[in-house]
This record gives structure tokens, C-alpha cells and sequence, in this order.
């Protein structure tokens, strides 16, 4: 019975309520997380391209300060970069000999160059991630070469008798990137991706509900109608305002019920004509009895005259008998 119970419960509406939910749920979080890894990349590229851009420009900008070491000049263009909440600090370098280096956050312990090894020595701008041990946050550390251009004095193959260009590393620019601008924006991101796919599920709930209510209403008419019909009930009509395959099997049902009535009708005045003819069958047959009843009592009495005529007639026939003798 308990068993019986627990099956009823999950009725059509219910099975499909929670089966369409359930899509949505697992359609939202996968449409979210996919979201929010993509704008997750999608800023720690920008942030690495913000990072790779104004370490190019600083060492562009600081090719004659190194080249002469004036630290003034050198001081200028680090304090420049104060300003950039995304730049944690800033080290130059001629060959491997720190000129300056400046830190704009605290506990800020940054790595050396021996962190790139023997790739520290190619014309491109290097990157690579590091865990400051005195915060334990997640660093990004740029190095980007900063390149003389010097003029050699041997002549071309064409004999024109012009120098030829050469690139000469004279220093480093070494920068760091904090990712505390990056976690905020993620968690922006998060919350905001949270918000919208709570207003996704609650929409897609809502009319999830709807939908299933338009459509299992008739069906639970139908079913309410059915169990109406197996107690004799035959005065439901089932309204629907839809135009599908439960539109018609609602017509459909409306025209059954609609038979099955002239066939009750037809039925019931079958059986008051019946009735009628059964009484009226039933008063003949008790005349009848009646009249025989009457019959046979007619009968006997006429018999019990006959018995008297005879035996006056014997009484007559002996008295003549006996007064002729005389």
C-alpha cells in the first residue's frame, strides 16, 4: 500500500517537471562554467598582453638610460608605472647587473633572472608564473630584453658599401604583474554569471511550469473524467483551449462521452419501457388468475349443481318408480 503510495506521487506533470528542471539545471551550470572559464582566459590574456606591452615599452623607453646607467632616468620611467594597479614591480637590469628595482606592494619577494636560465638570453619577451612565498598569491614575472641597434662596419654582399644593422642585448627589464585585479574581476564575473544563471533556471523553472500545466491539465482531466466514467458519472465535459494531439484526444473523449450518454439514454428508456411493459404484463397475468380463479369456482359450483340435479333426478325417479307400482 506504502508502495502504491510513493509510485502515485510521481505523476506525468511531476516526471516531466523534474526531468525538464533537471536539463536546465545541467544546461545553465555547464553553460556557466563554461562561460566563466572562458572569461577567465579571456582576462588573464588581456592581463598577460597589458603586462608584455608596457614591459616592451619600458624597455624601449629605457634603452639610453641603461646603455648610460643613469638612474635618474631609469627612476622616472619605474615611478611612471606606480600608477598601473596591475604592475607589482619593476626591476632593470644591465646584463646582470641590477640598476634599480622598485616594489609597489608589500611582502613582495621577487625572483631573479637565474628563474629563466639560459632562455633569459633570446630577443624575445619571456613570462612565466611564480608563487610569492611571503603572500602566497601567484605572480606573473615578465623579462623583456632591451635591444641596441649597432651599426657594423663590414660591407653587404652587394658592394653598395652601407653597413649592416645589428641587434645587441644591453639589458633587462624584468616586471610583475599581480593577479589581485584578475581574481576580482573573476569573482565579478562569477557573481554576475551566478546571477544571470539563477534568473535563467527561475525563468526556465516558471515556464517550465506553465508549459507542463498546459499541457497535463487536460490529461488530468482525462484521467479525472475516466475514473468519473468507470462510476457511472457520464455528465463531465473536458475543455481545452489548445490546438495539438491532446486537443483532439480531449474531442475525441467529449464525443465518446457524448455517445456513451445516448447510449444511457437509449438504455434507460429502454429499461422504463421495459418496466412499464413488465407491469403492465404483470397486471394482465394477475387478471388472468383472477378470471381463472373466478372460472374455476364457477366450475365447481357448477359442478356441485350438477351433482344435485342428479341426485334430485334419481330421487324424482325412484319416487315415480314407486308411486306407478302403487
Amino acid at each position: 500500500m506504502h508502495a502504491a503510495r510513493e509510485k502515485k506521487r510521481f505523476t506525468l506533470a511531476t516526471k516531466f517537471n523534474l526531468l525538464t528542471i533537471g536539463l536546465i539545471l545541467l544546461t545553465a551550470v555547464g553553460l556557466s562554467i563554461s562561460l566563466i572559464r572562458s572569461q577567465i582566459s579571456h582576462s588573464y590574456r588581456n592581463l598577460l598582453n597589458h603586462g608584455l606591452s608596457v614591459a616592451a615599452m619600458v624597455a624601449q623607453n629605457s634603452e639610453y638610460g641603461i646603455y648610460t646607467e643613469d638612474k635618474e632616468a631609469i627612476g622616472q620611467i619605474v615611478k611612471s608605472l606606480a600608477v598601473d594597479a596591475d604592475v607589482a614591480y619593476v626591476c632593470l637590469y644591465k646584463k646582470k647587473r641590477k640598476l634599480i628595482c622598485e616594489s609597489f606592494q608589500s611582502e613582495m619577494k621577487m625572483p631573479g633572472l637565474h628563474h629563466y636560465k639560459k632562455a633569459y638570453r633570446s630577443l624575445k619577451i619571456l613570462n612565466e608564473e611564480f608563487i610569492n612565498k611571503k603572500d602566497s598569491l601567484r605572480y606573473i614575472d615578465i623579462l623583456a630584453p632591451v635591444i641596441s641597434a649597432t651599426d657594423s662596419d663590414s660591407v653587404d654582399v652587394l658592394g653598395n658599401g652601407q653597413g649592416v644593422t645589428k641587434q645587441k642585448i644591453i639589458g633587462y627589464v624584468q616586471l610583475g604583474l599581480t593577479q589581485a585585479g584578475q581574481r576580482k574581476r573573476v569573482r565579478q564575473i562569477i557573481t554576475t554569471t551566478g546571477y544571470f544563471t539563477v534568473l535563467c533556471v527561475l525563468v526556465g523553472v516558471a515556464v517550465t511550469l506553465y508549459l507542463t500545466r498546459r499541457i497535463t491539465l487536460p490529461i488530468r482531466d482525462l484521467n479525472i473524467a475516466t475514473q468519473k466514467i468507470s462510476e457511472g458519472i457520464l455528465v463531465q465535459h473536458i475543455r481545452t483551449t489548445s490546438r495539438d494531439e491532446i486537443a483532439e484526444l480531449a474531442q475525441a473523449f467529449n464525443h465518446m462521452l457524448g455517445r456513451l450518454r445516448n447510449f444511457r439514454n437509449q438504455v434507460e428508456e429502454r429499461t422504463t419501457q421495459l418496466v412499464l411493459a413488465n407491469k403492465k404484463m404483470a397486471q394482465e397475468i394477475s387478471e388472468r388468475r383472477r378470471v381463472e380463479r373466478a372460472l374455476e369456482l364457477k366450475t365447481k359450483e357448477l359442478s356441485r349443481s350438477n351433482s344435485e340435479l342428479e341426485q334430485f333426478a334419481y330421487i324424482v325417479s325412484h319416487d315415480l318408480q314407486d308411486y306407478g307400482l302403487r
